[in-house]
């Protein structure tokens, strides 16, 4: 596939680019147009759009990413690898086709990061990209809205910044679950809270739900997102820690317990993966305003409900606990 240079490019100059179609499980070549080269980034619109997508839209897009993320996310995640060397990243908008239909429940993809983009498999872009969808995610219900696209940018860059850690410094891929939580922390950091994460925590986890496994599921999400901003909480008041903490995390790489134990021992020397993970199922119960069981007082988890087993037995799996009432007993 031949494409001009990054020094030829000009708004309104077309070009064709490899998309993944989840109907058929499929990749295939699509036309797009260049529709905002900012300092950061180009942004490319699919050419066959059907939601009319304006070009305002588009600017805003690529503007929110020169001007709010790129540099507050390399920063506070690391570096990326600029396989293509056009210092900007591509951002991708259409329609992931996954075969969401309006009023029927199905879910959508509201974006992707596809890591062979990241390779020289000729199956794919060998650039730096970002996949943003179009329909239901910036189109919906007769209405626009850009505020769900920009979220998953911030989301979706953060992926790109992890995998651009494990080929540029040898780095082994985080598992996916710390991977997730990472960019539910990155749009966290960039929008604030995510009271919908908190909100399907409440509603969809059950007591003995795994922290430590992944099936992408909204309950994964909502784990996952709350872990990370205990972590967060927990070490924001020392040099290094909060937000500082994440691109440690990414940088180190490896297990969970690599990553995230050798990250937190610098505040915790005597603290382990299974006290990590216990402390905070234990916060997540409990929520007192200090300490280690809770999350700091901040009002956004205020809301967060505790889940008691009441059952007899259950057989846990890696990476969760439980809570279970019992009795008050007088000494």
């Amino acid at each position: 596939m031949i494409r001009a240079r990054a020094a030829e490019l000009q708004v309104g100059d077309m070009q064709d680019f490899i998309i993944k179609k989840y109907v058929n499980n499929t990749v295939n070549e699509q036309t797009f147009v260049l529709q905002y080269s900012g300092k950061h980034c180009n942004v490319w619109l699919e050419k066959a759009d059907n939601w009319q997508i304006t070009s305002e839209m588009v600017a805003e897009l690529g503007a929110e990413f020169d001007v709010n993320i790129y540099d507050r996310m390399t920063a506070a995640f690391g570096p990326v690898y600029d396989l293509d060397g056009d210092g900007k990243v591509a951002i991708f908008l259409y329609d992931i086709q996954e075969g969401y239909v309006e009023g029927s429940g199905i879910p959508y993809i509201g974006g992707l990061f596809m890591r062979d983009d990241l390779t020289d498999d000729p199956e794919y872009n060998h650039m730096d990209a970002l996949h943003i969808d179009t329909y239901p995610s910036i189109y919906s219900h007769g209405a626009y809205n850009l505020s769900k696209s920009k979220s998953t940018i911030a989301h979706e860059f953060q992926h790109l910044i992890e995998i651009s850690a494990t080929l540029t410094s040898n780095v082994v891929e985080l598992p996916l679950w710390v991977n997730e939580g990472l960019s539910t922390a990155a749009e966290h950091m960039i929008y604030g809270p995510q009271e919908n994460r908190i909100s399907q925590y409440n509603e969809y986890v059950e007591p003995g739900d795994p922290l430590a496994e992944w099936d992408g599921n909204l309950s994964d999400y909502a784990l996952s997102y709350l872990f990370f901003q205990y972590l967060r909480i927990q070490t924001q008041d020392f040099t290094g820690g909060g937000e500082a903490l994440y691109r440690q995390i990414v940088q180190t790489g490896g297990t969970a317990t690599q990553a995230i134990e050798q990250a937190i021992k610098q505040f915790y020397p005597y603290t382990n993966m299974d006290q990590i993970i216990r402390n905070f199922y234990i916060a997540l119960t409990l929520n007192e305003d200090t300490g280690a069981y809770g999350f700091g007082g901040e009002t956004p988890f205020k809301i967060i409900e505790p889940k008691f087993y009441t059952g007899s037995s259950i057989n846990l799996r890696s990476g969760t606990a439980l809570i279970k009432k019992g009795p008050i007993s007088n000494f």
